[in-house]
């Protein structure tokens, strides 16, 4: 059987690699919220 490796490679493969990308780059966007409000000169 390898219903489960093509299900693997063409639907939880590109889901876990786009899950990981908005997760970076969430907390890209949430560390640069949080250190322009702790230090509002910062550019």
């Amino acid at each position: 059987m390898v219903t489960w490796e093509i299900w693997l490679w063409t639907i939880a493969w590109p889901a876990m690699r786009f899950g990981g990308f908005i997760d970076d780059y969430l907390k890209k966007l949430y560390h640069h919220r949080n250190v322009t409000l702790n230090n509002p000169h910062a550019s």
